[in-house]
């Protein structure tokens, strides 16, 4: 049996040495398994403790906060920066670390549009053995020359996972209701409803509905339209989808002209993950959230704490 200045010494050595432990068992002629079993004791023993310094802590903890909050599989928290590239940077290393836990090779990846989205594919890193096909979940909006057309998204993240990218080229936004039930029920709009239910996971931002968002700036809706949503309760638009603060799906005259992947069929899909931040956002973010739209969430520092106060 091995007295005790035996085990001390093997523990210095390999704790504070970095002594591999063939090393200690032939400078000290034990077995290997005599060092092993030292060690153990030397931790049981609490002659030993071992630490592990996370640095960012602090993140950690409001990540476990958001996701008891709103019961999350799963929350993602980056530190914030004044520049917004510097954010989206940072957004994107994350992303680079999930993307390959939730998608499989050969499967396919589900895009909404918007500059987030766009300004995190342009930054995510390459993930070519994933091979995994990407289609947008909304119609064709926006000016191609913007880049947050989706398919133009689509074809960025493809790029980056080594797989295809479908387009869907039919409208987002079509002339009537009566127009909207033509177009889903065409036979040439199967193959994206086809792809559509066999999505793995989506990614999705949110807007609000004021001058701020996206769909503002970029002439989709015009402030007629906006103010029209904000009457009747809209806070969040997240693929299209109008929510209250609470989270519920709001009935209204535009998502009854809409070509997107609804509520119901984003609560159906495995891992929806949300990218977005910013101040403006908030109360975007904390509606999804509430109306669990999505089970991953990926935000900054500040926004983070902003959605726990």
């Amino acid at each position: 049996m091995m007295d005790d200045d035996r085990i001390l010494k093997i523990a210095r050595f390999y704790y504070l040495e970095d002594m591999p432990q063939k090393e200690i068992s032939r400078k000290l002629n034990i077995s290997i398994a005599t060092v092993s079993r030292s060690l153990a004791l030397a931790k049981q023993r609490g002659w030993v403790e071992i630490q592990v310094k996370d640095p960012s802590r602090e993140f950690r903890e409001l990540e476990i906060s958001l996701e008891k909050t709103y019961d999350l599989k799963e929350c993602i928290v980056v530190p914030s920066f004044v520049k917004r590239e510097n954010t989206l940077k940072a957004l994107a290393a994350s992303m680079d670390g999930l993307l390959p836990r939730v998608l499989k090779p050969g499967g396919i990846l589900g895009v909404s549009w918007g500059e987030t989205l766009k300004g995190l594919g342009e930054t995510l890193g390459g993930h070519p053995n994933l091979k995994t096909d990407v289609v947008p979940i909304i119609g064709a909006m926006g000016k191609i020359e913007t880049g947050v057309y989706p398919n133009a998204i689509a074809q960025v993240y493809a790029s980056k996972l080594g797989g295809r990218a479908y387009l869907v080229n039919t409208p987002a936004l079509v002339d009537t209701a009566a127009a909207r039930w033509t177009v889903i029920r065409d036979s040439h709009f199967t193959p994206i409803q086809e792809l559509w239910s066999r999505i793995d996971a989506a990614l999705l931002s949110v807007s609000s509905v004021d001058e701020e968002a996206s769909v503002y700036r970029t002439g989709i809706f015009n402030r007629k339209e906006l103010a029209s949503l904000r009457e009747i309760g809209v806070v969040c638009a997240t693929n299209f989808n109008f929510l209250d603060a609470a989270g519920n799906p709001v009935p209204n005259p535009i998502s009854d002209r809409l070509i997107n992947l609804g509520y119901q069929e984003l609560r159906e899909i495995k891992n929806v993950i949300i990218a977005a931040f910013g101040r403006v956002k908030v109360p975007s973010i904390l509606s999804a959230l509430k109306g669990k739209t999505a089970e991953i969430l990926i935000t900054d520092e500040e926004t983070a704490r902003l959605c726990l106060t």
